[in-house]
């Protein structure tokens, strides 16, 4: 966000959804971050499947966001071509305005 972006307050998410959110962001930046380092020690077959289920997790937690935004949009009527983020202290959804 820049120094002059304002942000836009649309909604705020009840404490279920900001709670999810976070913990889907929270699976995901761990997912991430599991597959920037390979353990030292596995055979290449246990490295494939390491792999392999860091990217079937990773996938998971990206449908899982994807899944939150789209009922966001319904439950809030956001308009379907603005792009908006949470604030998942707050929970508020806003929008950035320059």
């Amino acid at each position: 966000m820049t120094s002059s972006s304002k942000r836009k307050v649309l909604a705020v998410a009840d404490e279920l959804d900001r709670r999810s959110i976070e913990l889907i962001r929270t699976k995901i930046n761990c997912a991430q971050q599991a597959l920037e380092v390979v353990p030292k020690g596995m055979n290449p077959e246990e490295s494939v499947l390491y792999v392999k289920g860091c990217v079937d997790a990773l996938a998971e937690y990206k449908w899982l966001e994807q899944q939150f935004w789209h009922d966001a949009f319904i439950k809030h009527s956001f308009d379907k071509t603005a792009v908006i983020h949470i604030d998942i202290d707050s929970g508020e959804f806003y929008t950035l305005n320059d």
